[in-house]
């Protein structure tokens, strides 16, 4: 909630031209929990040696299932369904991968498993090139672990927004005092919940709501884009 305030002073200090200030900043986490998936994550500690790809072998479909079924019955004690086939609101997804390593190392790289299962060695050398700049297609490769992960698809609110924004200058019927660095200044006072998409704020500006106080200093511009975020640009620096 305090975050407003601050922003564009620590946008400025990292060299960040754009800040997204959403609506109801005070209750942004709160809004992430109930949009948030419940995620459960398993492994099994195996310890192979893998010469190619191909499918991946009985033993570790057979202990993939074994996770699965725990997952599955985990997430139904929350209420949650297994539906195959069909995944949206309420319903059971899971995902397979492999924690693998070059024979020898002592880190891992997460690789996921498509389809089949075949392809994953393949996977695993492409990651590796692209994480550490080099790969060797001739070394052994092991799996340390099986990981599974269980998603509980929770439904999510419908978050309201337009279509079309039409540009507008906001209206404000109040100025404030604020010392602002080293200089006292007049700032606009906006009311958030008065601000519509497609505003254009005047600059420096103090916008109020319940929870929240955002400061918008000289030197940045100031909109509300189609979800009623404040978007932040700095003026001068490159366009994101």
């Amino acid at each position: 909630g305090a975050g407003g305030l601050h922003a564009a002073a620590l946008a400025e200090a990292l060299r960040v031209p754009r800040v997204l200030i959403p609506s109801y900043p005070g209750a942004f986490s709160a809004l992430g929990v109930l949009l948030s998936d419940v995620i459960k994550d398993y492994s099994r500690t195996v310890m192979l040696a893998v010469d190619h790809g191909g499918p991946v072998a009985p033993l570790i479909s057979g202990l993939f299932s074994e996770l699965e079924t725990q997952a599955v019955a985990d997430l139904q004690a929350e209420g949650f369904d297994q539906k195959r086939g069909k995944i949206g609101r309420n319903s059971i997804r899971t995902l397979r991968s492999l924690a693998m390593r070059y024979r020898g190392q002592s880190y891992e790289l997460d690789i996921p498993l498509k389809g089949d299962g075949s392809g994953f060695v393949r996977d695993f050398h492409r990651a590796h090139r692209e994480r550490y700049g080099h790969a060797d297609p001739m070394r052994q490769v092991e799996i340390v672990s099986l990981r599974l992960r269980g998603i509980g698809i929770t439904g999510k609110p419908a978050i309201d927004s337009v279509r079309t924004l039409r540009r507008h200058k906001a209206v404000s019927n109040s100025r404030a005092a604020a010392w602002l660095g080293e200089s006292r200044s007049k700032v606009t006072v906006y009311q958030r919940s008065s601000l519509k998409p497609g505003a254009q704020l005047d600059v420096p500006a103090i916008v109020v709501e319940y929870g929240s106080t955002s400061l918008i200093p000289k030197g940045w511009s100031c909109g509300v884009d189609r979800w009623r975020n404040l978007v932040l640009d700095r003026l001068g620096a490159a366009k994101v």
